[in-house]
């Protein structure tokens, strides 16, 4: 039988319906493969387009190692039939994040049908709806409408409060501007509840507009900024990547200054000087299988912007645990640039470590979280043909 079509048999032996399989889009396809794994973020999201009408100077899409699927705006009646047969238990329902990050992230607010979207939603869960925006469309109107929807959770994208640099940044309009600075004392009065992530860009907009930002944000209200590196790679434009550069312990430095100042929680993620955030049960388990099994040495990969700190946490643990532990450092050498995280790791990074420290006969720890549920990078290489591949005898575990 055609893998493409279903036969069913009537009464007349002679006449055959044939029915087709059903099409779904790219965006269902991304969900089904999305790892979950405890990630709330990945098990909840429900992206509705890769349509945005921003141009970020800092967006990944043209600086991505592979192309990313641009598919416009999710068919309402598809998302109608994920609702169905989704079941939201915890947390936030999220609009416009793609995990693991083929799709574009778009912005959610110009889907045509999105209140239409919410509706259907809201027929059938309460949870919070969370959607990160740039604020461009937030008119006294929408804000107004969507505060019908409660709870609702806006992530607001703010790089800057000068308009200058906000309108350059984003390649939008001023109304567009005073729409996103408005709408902070708008959702306040509606009870929408809102944060706020920022990409500084220092070696542009310079520190002192950070600051500017950053104070506007404290008048505001906003408790928590999440702070995202401007990621440049081998494929950004050297007059964008100029702006791009800072110095790691200048920012982690300036970061602790402004958190005091205004009393704000600002996370960094690749910030060197804070702790790792690891989940150290899995480590632990890992390392008494290794002692009970009489393994007595391995190798653990571990990305740039982690390594120190990884190194320093697993010394911690082979204090008590008679086991020798190598950290190796895999570099994004896919993307190059100053990409430094597991995240945006391929396969083909681990390989070229293992090819450039010729190693053989060794077992080796990687962390997954650059893997799919089928074991695929963003590339589309799968780690179980590279485990095929792999003519050197080493041993590999996921973390």
């Amino acid at each position: 039988m055609a893998l493409n079509s279903l036969t069913s048999v009537n009464d007349d032996k002679s006449k055959k319906t044939v029915i087709p399989l059903k099409n779904f889009s790219d965006y269902f396809f991304e969900n089904v493969a999305t790892p979950i794994g405890g990630n709330q973020l990945a098990a909840n999201q429900l992206q509705i387009t890769s349509a945005c009408d921003a141009k970020c100077a800092y967006c990944s899409n043209e600086s991505n190692a592979f192309e990313t699927l641009l598919t416009k705006f999710r068919d309402v009646k598809e998302i109608e039939k994920v609702l169905y047969a989704t079941n939201f238990i915890d947390g936030s329902i999220i609009l416009n994040e793609s995990l693991p990050g083929r799709i574009s992230e778009g912005e959610a607010l110009i889907h045509p049908k999105f209140f239409d979207i919410l509706d259907l939603i809201r027929k059938k869960f309460r949870n919070p709806i969370a959607l990160t925006t740039s604020g461009s469309r937030f008119t006294p109107e929408t804000l107004e409408r969507l505060a019908k929807y409660r709870p609702v959770e806006v992530t607001m994208s703010v790089p800057s409060t000068t308009r200058e640099y906000w309108t350059h940044l984003f390649k939008l309009k001023d109304r567009h501007f005073d729409n996103a600075m408005n709408s902070f004392d708008l959702m306040k009065q509606h009870g929408i509840y809102y944060q706020v992530n920022m990409t500084p860009m220092p070696a542009y907009v310079g520190y002192d507009d950070v600051e500017k930002t950053i104070r506007f944000l404290s008048e505001k209200g906003v408790p928590h900024l999440q702070l995202y590196t401007p990621g440049y790679t081998h494929w950004t434009p050297p007059d964008m990547i100029e702006k791009m550069k800072f110095d790691k312990e200048e920012m982690s430095q300036f970061i602790r200054v402004m958190s005091y100042k205004y009393k704000m929680i600002i996370n960094w993620p690749l910030d060197p000087n804070t702790f790792l955030s690891l989940g150290y049960g899995p480590i632990l388990d890992q390392l008494k299988y290794f002692v009970r099994n009489n393994i007595d040495r391995t190798i653990w990969f571990t990305s740039t912007a982690a390594v120190d700190r990884f190194h320093r946490k697993i010394l911690e643990f082979t204090r008590t645990i008679p086991h020798e532990v190598a950290v190796v450092e895999v570099k994004n050498y896919n993307y190059g640039g100053n990409i430094e995280c597991v995240g945006l790791w391929m396969i083909k990074d681990m390989e070229q470590t293992i090819e450039k420290l010729d190693l053989r006969g060794q077992h080796i720890v990687y962390p997954g979280g650059f893997l799919d549920k089928y074991g695929y990078d963003l590339n589309g290489d799968n780690i179980l043909d590279f485990y095929s591949r792999n003519d050197r005898g080493n041993i590999f575990y996921q973390l």
